[in-house]
């Protein structure tokens, strides 16, 4: 079943339109030198837009079994969506376990090794 996005379209300066550009040059480059050279970076890419939905976004764009995140702070106004995946971890465990200590500084040091790794 194929879905309509109706979304209202944020006017884009010429200047803003030649950084996407730039940007899209620099992902693709970056992407054909990664796959000759058999490598792989993670990049997270992050832009403020104009208020959404973002609820109503991912039920306009999600297929039922794709993968996908979703994370809301009301305090500072903050949602995060993302939608789609090239790794995943999945960890098919009993809620007790997260709250065994050894367990619990082993991924969070995991995570902060990630965000080093990142460069967030």
């Amino acid at each position: 079943m194929t879905k309509s996005l109706n979304l209202t379209a944020a006017p884009v300066s010429p200047a803003s339109l030649a950084a996407l550009k730039q940007l899209y040059q620099f992902l693709t480059t970056t992407q054909e030198q990664l796959r000759a050279q058999n490598a792989f970076k993670i990049v997270s890419f992050a832009q403020e837009i104009p208020s959404i939905d973002p609820l109503a976004l991912l039920d306009q764009i999600a297929a039922g079994d794709r993968v996908h995140f979703y994370w809301e702070n009301h305090n500072h106004n903050e949602a995060i969506l993302a939608y789609e995946t090239v790794q995943s971890l999945i960890i098919d465990a009993p809620r007790p376990i997260y709250q065994n200590p050894a367990i619990y500084r082993a991924m969070s040091a995991a995570n902060s090794h990630r965000r080093r790794y990142l460069g967030e």
